[in-house]
């Protein structure tokens, strides 16, 4: 479990996290709220590439006390855009996230598991495709199969379905489940899709919107029409179906919109 206590984080004079405390607990996390709500910063806290006020602890030791090596050996995380693409083949940008077990000769275990997670994503056809050559999307899924392949006990991804069609979208959710369960991870995701948390993750986190937390729990029990009108400022309909999945169908913004010429 990672504990969160009175955790604060300001961009010069801006506020984007105000005093949050929260368990993450084991299984699928959902990170949901509005835009620019502190979702990618609490993230990117919780890997160390911000530095918080407030504590942080896994397995009971602050995490400002694991070295960043330490971190990259049980922790990964996928940011929401990746900077630049280089001129590495699919199957060579995967690999790499086998760094750790490579030597100067890839052996067969690091190239079977790659070749798995490849087929897995349905990308094993793009292997020796330069990412130079491909779209968003396809580029997106070998940044996720890169992230898999590094094997973590954490995953860490921010709006990992960005670029990714509605097929693409429910067959990630499916296979991140798929592997949470085969490898007993934690994992951490950041979602824009309401429904798409409400329906694969174990625990979903709500972010307020104005960098504090609003509530944390399973699906049904904090993804409420009360909470849509709160902190999304939308009126809507929740219904919970048979698999006691809440269903979220959005009416309008209570917000009036006004066009001024």
């Amino acid at each position: 479990m990672i504990e969160i206590k009175d955790l604060s984080f300001n961009y010069k004079e801006n506020k984007v996290l105000d005093n949050i405390s929260l368990e993450i607990k084991p299984g699928l996390n959902a990170i949901v709220g509005p835009n620019a709500a502190g979702k990618s910063t609490l993230m990117k806290c919780i890997f160390g590439l911000l530095k918080p006020k407030g504590e942080i602890y896994y397995k009971e030791k602050l995490l400002s006390e694991y070295s960043q090596s330490d971190i990259a050996s049980f922790m990964v995380y996928l940011p929401q855009e990746e900077e630049g693409t280089p001129q590495l083949t699919v199957l060579e940008t995967v690999l790499l996230g086998r760094l750790q077990n490579l030597s100067w000769k890839i052996d067969d275990k690091d190239l079977n598991t790659v070749m798995g997670i490849l087929q897995a994503l349905c990308i094993d056809n793009l292997s020796s495709r330069y990412l130079t050559e491909l779209s968003g999307g396809q580029k997106q899924m070998v940044y996720i199969a890169q992230t898999l392949a590094k094997d973590p006990e954490i995953l860490l991804m921010d709006e990992p379905t960005n670029n990714l069609d509605m097929q693409k979208q429910l067959e990630f959710c499916e296979l991140l489940r798929l592997i949470m369960e085969k490898k007993n991870l934690m994992i951490l995701v950041v979602f824009h899709d309401l429904n798409l948390a409400a329906q694969y993750a174990d625990n979903i986190i709500i972010m307020d919107g104005r960098g504090g937390l609003h509530s944390s729990g399973a699906p049904r029990d904090v993804i409420t029409e009360k909470m849509l009108k709160d902190v999304y400022g939308i009126e809507g309909n929740v219904h919970i179906d048979e698999y006691e999945t809440p269903i979220i169908s959005a009416r309008k913004s209570i917000r009036k919109v006004e066009f001024l010429i």
